[in-house]
């Protein structure tokens, strides 16, 4: 059987949970997609794992998100025009 680098629990909490630390940078250091399912989004909770998004970016990593349509005004920019300035956007972000 295959062993994985990152195993993730079933269930996260983050006011239990140090979710930047146990989950978000080891997902986004050892998967090649990352699918999200959430009541609310935003783009700061990449924020203190921008290190591993670059890395996850530079992999040609995919984020896919279903999440609660309101979004911030600036959340909204960087996606619509993320597919057009992808890495300099993420870059003025996370620098």
């Amino acid at each position: 059987m295959l062993e994985r680098a990152f195993n993730p629990k079933l269930d996260w909490n983050s006011s239990k949970d140090d979710l930047i630390e146990n989950f978000y940078k080891p997902a986004l250091s050892n998967c090649e997609k990352y699918q999200r399912l959430s009541g609310y989004f935003s783009s700061t909770s990449f924020a203190n794992a921008a290190n591993e998004i670059f890395e996850f970016i530079e992999n040609n990593g995919r984020i896919e998100l279903i999440t609660s349509p309101n979004l911030s005004q600036m959340d909204k920019k960087i996606f619509e025009q993320s597919v057009q300035a992808r890495e300099s956007i993420l870059s003025g972000i996370f620098s």
